[in-house]
């Protein structure tokens, strides 16, 4: 089936899923109105760094790592939240630079190297 042109009214067009039974009437309307005002959540350039992002990840260069769900409360949107619930989950961050990761890499050499040198693996500096 092809899918229609996309249009700033096309979400109406869609069945809204799992929702609560809206007001109708003038406090909707005026809702509506604001939120059109508004910026968009998401930029074109966004969606596109996106699409090369995941076609990295279809080709196994890059991996994708969703977290949440979609009752989150914006204000546990944080880095130090987000963070926390990666280390919960198990995810080690690793920093954002390439020093943060070297030093991070030289640690868990360290912290392994009775393991690496037992099992007699080498590992390039």
């Amino acid at each position: 089936m092809p899918i229609p042109p996309w249009k700033k009214s096309s979400w109406r067009s869609f069945p809204a899923l799992q929702q609560p039974n809206w007001p109708e009437g003038p406090e909707r309307d005026e809702s509506l109105k604001t939120l059109s005002q508004l910026p968009p959540l998401v930029f074109a350039g966004e969606c596109q760094t996106l699409k090369e992002q995941l076609a990295q990840a279809v080709e196994g260069k890059a991996f994708v790592l969703q977290c949440g769900d979609c009752a989150e409360d914006f204000s546990r949107c944080t880095g130090p939240d987000i963070r926390e619930r990666m280390v919960s989950a198990g995810v080690v961050p690793v920093g954002n630079s390439p020093a943060e990761f070297a030093a991070f890499a030289a640690a868990e050499r360290a912290r392994w190297a009775a393991v690496i040198k037992a099992a007699n693996i080498e590992i390039a500096p």
